[in-house]
């Protein structure tokens, strides 16, 4: 019997209290997609929440808090004997400060719209279009 290792990973919308979304451009050393615009988000340690992981992972990359998470959207997929889930959640911030880690060189605060034309990562982009169809994805103007 073949044992699947299962790779958690969570990302997050953050959008500005204007309905703008945050996009993060990936190093150029990056082992997966470098330069590509991307997510906040990453893998989730084995003994986190998605939350939790989520959390600490948008904090790590961008120096924001995000609270009140709202999960959007969830996927999986197979690939080279592993298993991938992904966890999308959205979140408004009103701090838009930002403090990039060394993984990231850019970072942009866009239309959804805009945005979903600068991602490229085809989960990001799924994830992305469920977020913009939710009602009231910008609770607060």
């Amino acid at each position: 019997m073949t044992v699947s290792l299962v790779n958690r990973y969570a990302f997050c919308f953050v959008f500005d209290r204007s309905g703008k979304v945050l996009v993060l451009k990936r190093a150029d050393f990056m082992r997966k997609r470098p330069g590509e615009w991307d997510l906040p988000g990453g893998r989730i340690h084995d003994d986190e929440s998605l939350e939790n992981g989520v959390e600490r992972e948008v904090s790590e990359e961008t120096g924001l808090k995000v609270s009140a998470l709202e999960l959007v959207t969830r996927g999986s997929g197979e690939h080279k004997g592993e298993t991938h889930e992904f966890s999308y959640f959205r979140s408004i911030v009103t701090y838009t400060e930002i403090s990039l880690s060394e993984e990231h060189t850019e970072y942009e605060w866009h239309e959804p719209l805009v945005a979903s034309t600068l991602v490229t990562y085809k989960p990001h982009i799924m994830g992305l279009q469920v977020a913009q169809a939710l009602d009231g994805y910008v609770t607060q103007k």
